[in-house]
């Protein structure tokens, strides 16, 4: 039987592949390729270029002096804020201007604009009963810390106490105080450790920034150190010392006032604890959570003054103060905690 030309080119004509196939195999092919190494890349695995020989001596001894000089310039900074923020102290009309000062540095970089609009904006809350005292708490604790940086720890944790005095001295203005984000905000959020020193001299926002052409940089009248940045990072070096939320008065207390007697070895601690039970309790009723303060804050204390005559080598203190604590709050959330420290304590005592 004789095939046609029409059958035969019917017959030879290859079928095309469906779309889908097309697709997966130009797919499969590029990506084969990309993985597929190059005669480039194989040569670059193979030959391996020589170490240097390092001198370990010599980047020892330059990590040194490159610490040596971060705190050094550290401590000049710290040391210029801490002969600035006392005279912004000396008067509320000072403490505004020299925090008018630091935000419009800062946050609205010297634009005369910006700074009218967010003075008028904020008046009434410059005016208002809690902004003020809030600021002159902002700016002591600032200066509690800056003390402690430049290693006086007495005089720290004798600025601390007061501090805290101070705040709850505030009187029916503490719950309008203790609200404004100065206090409610971590200290290393203050715009006082982020403005250049001379922005904060009192009567400077408006000499210095601002000018009929518009706002220029500031002039610096003590060498390069107006010029710098406050020490935000140097607060992240601080041991054993309180930078979040100011607002939380009693983990202040037991930060800055219970570590140091802690760290000291000082029989003090103990006293400093039942202080701290009292603010705490204090807190709670001022925010209407003495409920709360019951069942879990006043157990959760007494466990840790109970950790501490332990450090001391006190055993028979320690586990009787945290079988107290128990007693008293048998649903405390750090019951099971509770119970292993004093099982732990009566192990060692028994050994």
């Amino acid at each position: 039987m004789k095939l046609s030309r029409k059958n035969i080119m019917r017959v030879s004509r290859p079928r095309p592949l469906p779309t889908i196939i097309r697709i997966f195999l130009f797919g499969s092919l590029i990506s084969l390729a990309m993985i597929l190494p190059t005669p480039n890349i194989l040569r670059a695995q193979t030959e391996w270029s020589p170490i240097p020989t390092m001198d370990f001596d010599k980047i020892e001894a330059f990590l040194q002096l490159s610490e040596k000089n971060r705190q050094v310039s550290l401590m000049e900074q710290s040391k210029g804020l801490l002969n600035q923020l006392p005279l912004l102290l000396a008067s509320e009309s000072a403490l505004l201007e020299g925090y008018k000062n630091a935000y419009a540095a800062v946050v609205l970089n010297a634009d005369r604009d910006k700074i009218q609009a967010w003075e008028q904006k904020n008046k009434a809350l410059f005016e208002s009963d809690g902004f003020v005292p809030a600021l002159q708490l902002h700016v002591q604790y600032l200066i509690a810390t800056l003390t402690k940086i430049m290693g006086d720890d007495e005089a720290a944790l004798a600025l601390t106490q007061k501090w805290i005095l101070d705040f709850l001295g505030t009187g029916p203005n503490f719950k309008t105080v203790a609200q404004q984000a100065l206090l409610t905000e971590s200290v290393s959020q203050s715009l006082f450790l982020r403005a250049p020193l001379d922005a904060l001299t009192p009567k400077q926002r408006h000499v210095t920034y601002i000018t009929p052409t518009g706002p220029r940089p500031p002039k610096t009248s003590s060498g390069t150190l107006g010029r710098v940045k406050t020490p935000v990072g140097m607060l992240a070096e601080l041991k054993q010392w309180y930078v979040g939320p100011l607002v939380n008065i009693p983990e202040v207390h037991r930060v800055n006032v219970i570590g140091h007697f802690r760290n000291n070895k000082n029989p003090k601690l103990f006293e400093e604890w039942k202080r701290n039970l009292s603010l705490e309790q204090e807190m709670a009723e001022r925010r209407g959570l003495l409920e709360s303060f019951i069942m879990n804050r006043r157990p959760w204390i007494l466990w840790q003054t109970g950790k501490d005559y332990a450090l001391f080598g006190r055993p028979g203190e320690a586990a009787n103060i945290m079988v107290v604590a128990i007693k008293e709050s048998p649903r405390c959330a750090d019951y099971d905690k509770i119970v292993a420290d004093i099982r732990r304590i009566i192990a060692e005592f028994k050994k």
